[in-house]
């Protein structure tokens, strides 16, 4: 440090005395003017001296100055010189590079000693004030962009004029409770730097009335890593209103737009600023500090002031509505909520804009195409014509398709001969027996009153029995459109397996009937198409076990209530199985596992069940078997 101190005050003292050695004496008369002396009406040449205490590169002091300028310059009719000092040494001054600057001050403007002194922020009119008696005395001072909470120790003088810095905190929170009115938590970000302390003190007096109806909490002081993971877990219904931000709690030093770049990288939800030159870096926008406008209002100021006018108090600074376009639409929010008047930046053009000549160039070849009308037509028509022969191919692969299922029900039947006739000499037999008893019971007269009855009943029974077989087969042999109605699945398959039973007990195999838990809703579709699906069904399963040459020999056939609005049936058996690779595979046509299978069986069961808005699948069984499942949507109420 003292080496620094001591290279420091070399350089200045170079500078000191290259600058003394370039300026001639001025003449006494100079040196008692308070102004230059120049054409009368008001178009003298004036000097104006613009003294910045902050990094003169920084956006918002580059915009200040700029719109200071231009305003001063297009304002005053005669010549303007503008003389710009960078006192960056204030901000951390030593006793020795002081002096020398103040020395230096001193020399340069005795001789050409400005109309007017224009000091940026809080440092400069400090400085301006404690050494104006000795470098610029009787010379009118307009300052721009104080903060009022940093001077308030200062007696401003009379002909002292300029604008406040005003940080609309409150403005900024309504323009964002416009944007997000489900909002209902506010974090506020700000550094440990003083200045980042006034701003954050302003924060808690404008933020102070929305405590009763939002959660306000600050993120001052703390470390910047820990600010940004707190941005990053925001929910939902949060805001964040970023101030500036210099210093951290750990004293690391930070240009603020980095830091709003990095908060904005980092942020669950949209952020809003105070400062215009944030906008356009990952804010949504604001009631902003306007540099620019600033300048131009302290522009104003300092012509009123060349001219003899006395301007009065300093006045607060200008804020204007600035939104970002883009981060708008990156967060979801309404444009058309952003308080009129606001300045939308950074909008994308619009189609008409963008692609204008493209857009022209296509109109242009349509109605070059407008004469190939005609055959656009011809082509539409045959395209009609070939989109209703391609209908009628698919009626016509349905009504095969139909076909094809008759034809495998009657071959079923066929297969189910030998069964039949098995099941229907049980009724027979017992009409024959009945009947020969109760003729007996006549003949010799030992019968009861009660016992003819009786055995009239079983030979109506054994009858009603034998009916019901034929009606079953003649109802599985019928070929007839199809049929939606709503149908007891329970009911339907008690009947097929009534139906298999004898077939099912000459090949030594169980089967059982697991009903749903719960009482099960009607499905709607056509039932005998269905009981072709779960005879299928049944009828492979009997195949599979009669393939396995030893272990169990179960079926399972049970509902169930798996999804609302479906009923699940589940046919299982101990069968020898299908492999994983090929359960989707038995659906297709022609694929088969029996020797003498046409391979059919499962496909057409597919295209019923999908045309009853269903679905099938199969399941490998542990530890054999396989499980077919059939989905089919219940009847409407």
């Amino acid at each position: 440090m003292a080496r620094r101190s001591v290279r420091t005050w070399r350089l200045l003292r170079v500078l000191c005395v290259a600058w003394l050695s370039l300026t001639p004496p001025a003449p006494a008369a100079a040196q008692t003017e308070s102004t230059p002396t120049g054409s009368g009406n008001g178009a003298r040449p004036i000097r104006v001296l613009l003294l910045y205490a902050e990094d003169r590169l920084l956006p918002a002091f580059v915009a200040q100055d700029e719109a200071l300028r231009n305003t001063v310059q297009s304002g005053w009719p005669g010549p303007v010189t503008f003389h710009t000092e960078h006192l960056e040494f204030l901000r951390r001054p030593g006793e020795v590079e002081w002096k020398l600057m103040l020395e230096l001050l001193e020399r340069k403007y005795q001789a050409r000693r400005p109309d007017l002194i224009v000091a940026s922020t809080s440092v400069g009119l400090r400085f301006v004030l404690a050494q104006r008696v000795r470098l610029f005395a009787g010379i009118p001072v307009v300052f721009v962009a104080v903060q009022r909470e940093a001077v308030a120790d200062l007696t401003i003088p009379p002909d002292v004029t300029g604008t406040w810095l005003s940080v609309n905190w409150a403005g900024t929170l309504d323009a964002a409770l416009a944007l997000q009115p489900k909002a209902r938590q506010v974090m506020v970000v700000g550094g440990a730097s003083s200045r980042d302390e006034i701003w954050l003190a302003q924060a808690r007096a404008q933020l102070a009335p929305y405590e009763s109806r939002l959660t306000i909490r600050y993120s001052s002081p703390a470390p910047l890593a820990e600010t940004l993971r707190s941005v990053a877990s925001l929910p939902n219904d949060a805001i964040v209103l970023v101030g500036t931000y210099q210093r951290d709690a750990t004293g690391r030093e930070f240009t603020p737009r980095d830091v709003v770049v990095q908060i904005a990288k980092e942020s669950s939800v949209p952020i809003y600023a105070m400062v215009e030159s944030y906008v356009g870096i990952g804010v949504v926008g604001g009631h902003v500090l306007s540099p620019a406008a600033d300048g131009e209002k302290a522009g104003r100021l300092a012509l009123r002031v060349l001219s003899g006018d006395h301007p009065g108090p300093p006045v607060a600074g200008a804020n204007i509505h600035v939104f970002d376009w883009r981060q708008l639409q990156r967060w979801g929010l309404d444009e058309s909520r952003v308080p009129a008047g606001s300045v939308i930046r950074f909008r994308q053009p619009s189609v008409w804009e963008t692609y204008r000549w493209y857009i022209v160039a296509v109109v242009l070849i349509v109605v070059a195409q407008s004469a190939l009308i005609a055959g656009l037509l011809v082509e539409r028509r045959q395209r009609r014509q070939a989109e209703a022969a391609g209908r009628q191919a698919l009626e016509q692969a349905r009504r095969a398709r139909e076909e094809l299922a008759h034809t495998l029900r009657v071959a079923t039947l066929g297969e189910l001969v030998a069964a039949i006739a098995h099941e229907m000499n049980q009724p027979l037999t017992a009409i024959m027996t009945n009947a020969e008893a109760t003729r007996r019971m006549v003949d010799d007269g030992s019968a009861t009153s009660i016992e003819p009855v009786e055995a009239l009943a079983d030979i109506k029974a054994a009858a009603v029995r034998a009916s019901q077989i034929i009606q079953r087969l003649r109802a599985m042999a019928r070929k007839g459109p199809v049929e939606s109605r709503e149908i007891d699945l329970d009911k339907l398959i008690d009947e097929t397996v009534a139906l298999l039973r004898g077939d099912i007990a000459l090949r030594r195999i169980t089967i059982l009937v697991v009903p749903a838990k719960d009482l099960l809703p009607r499905a709607s579709g056509d039932p005998i198409q269905l009981q072709q699906v779960l005879l299928n069904l049944i009828v492979n399963a009997e195949d599979a076990i009669a393939t396995a040459a030893d272990g169990p020999r179960e079926i399972v056939v049970e509902t169930s209530i798996d999804e609302p609005g479906f009923v699940h049936l589940t046919v299982r058996d101990t069968g020898v199985g299908v492999e994983e690779a090929a359960l989707e595979e038995i659906f297709e046509p022609f694929v088969t596992t029996k020797g003498g299978g046409l391979g059919m069986g499962l496909s057409i069961s597919r295209s019923i069940v999908e045309a009853h808005h269903g679905r099938i699948w199969a399941t490998r069984q542990w530890p054999r078997g396989t499980a077919l499942h059939v989905m089919l949507p219940t009847a409407p109420r």
